[in-house]
């Protein structure tokens, strides 16, 4: 499984985004086709990076303002970034440019936070230089509102001082059998964990079983029998993980060397780091019942004006 999926050219196009921010703070009124694009000017990037995704970021926009030396970018990490977005936005003010994931898009067009892109960034570039997913994700109601940064969703993290690769089971049933086992084995400590309360994590075991939270026409499919057999194959994991576990006791557990395998997102991996954990990446397991991949929810980084 990709763990970050990049575009084609997904630095080229964060490239050519600042471009198009550029030249507008650079150029006059009376600037045509034919003449020399002045690209100057100060940028204000409001942005969720961290970690090692922060440096390579920082990375890129470093060569370009090497290259435009009158250009200055101005990276703002924003801890609490949805809402400052929304705030500013009702107050008329805001950055040049959000880097944020697409589910805010359709919030922040009604609000009027972020400007429909197609003038700077054609149809045909965007099939050509990402998935459908991403493209998909990076439009609303017809018009492009962002540029794809990367693609990204939740999969099976592990600790390589506890467990090998060739452990990690291949299978839903699987991954069932070795939970409760490790834990017999190691008491106090966890073979699986992840934030069961919350829909986002449970979806790779819905989907993959057939089932559907809710679909573009509206219909709900929490009564489907696919649904219904994710949600069951969550509880049989009852006694091999700790009661009442959620994202942050998911998390602790990891750091703490008390859990072999998390399920979680690439947002985790710096914490990880920190925490002296030596991991690896696996694919989430089949879904036995349905002889279907477990299917995550996708998530888009993407760049919005």
């Amino acid at each position: 499984m990709a763990w970050t999926r990049w575009g084609k050219s997904a630095g080229l196009t964060l490239l050519a985004l600042i471009a198009v921010v550029a030249t507008a703070c650079g150029s006059s009124a009376g600037n045509t086709p034919t003449q020399t694009l002045n690209r100057s000017g100060t940028i204000t990037v409001w942005h969720g990076y961290e970690g090692t995704y922060l440096d390579a970021k920082k990375a890129i926009y470093d060569a370009y303002t090497k290259q435009y030396p009158n250009v200055t970018i101005n990276l703002v990490h924003k801890p609490n970034l949805t809402d400052a977005v929304t705030a500013a936005a009702g107050a008329g003010q805001g950055p040049d440019i959000v880097a944020w994931v697409d589910d805010q898009i359709g919030k922040w067009v009604k609000l009027e936070a972020i400007k429909p892109m197609d003038a700077y960034v054609s149809k045909d570039y965007m099939n050509s230089q990402f998935t459908p997913a991403a493209v998909d994700a990076a439009t609303f109601e017809g018009k492009t509102y962002g540029v794809p940064e990367s693609v990204e969703a939740i999969t099976i993290i592990y600790n390589k001082k506890l467990i090998s690769s060739s452990q990690i089971p291949k299978t839903t049933d699987g991954l069932v059998t070795f939970a409760k086992s490790y834990s017999q084995t190691n008491p106090g400590s966890y073979g699986v964990v992840w934030n069961p309360k919350d829909a986002y994590f449970q979806a790779p075991w819905i989907y993959g079983s057939g089932g559907f939270y809710v679909k573009a026409d509206g219909s709900v499919g929490l009564n489907s029998s696919g649904t219904k057999a994710g949600f069951n194959y969550v509880a049989s994991f009852k006694g091999a993980m700790p009661a009442g576990v959620d994202y942050g006791i998911a998390d602790t557990l990891f750091k703490e060397g008390k859990a072999a395998m998390i399920i979680n997102g690439p947002w985790s991996v710096a914490d990880y780091v920190k925490a002296g954990v030596d991991y690896g990446y696996a694919t989430l397991p089949t879904v036995q019942a349905s002889g279907k991949a477990a299917s995550p929810f996708v998530g888009v980084k993407t760049l919005m004006l």
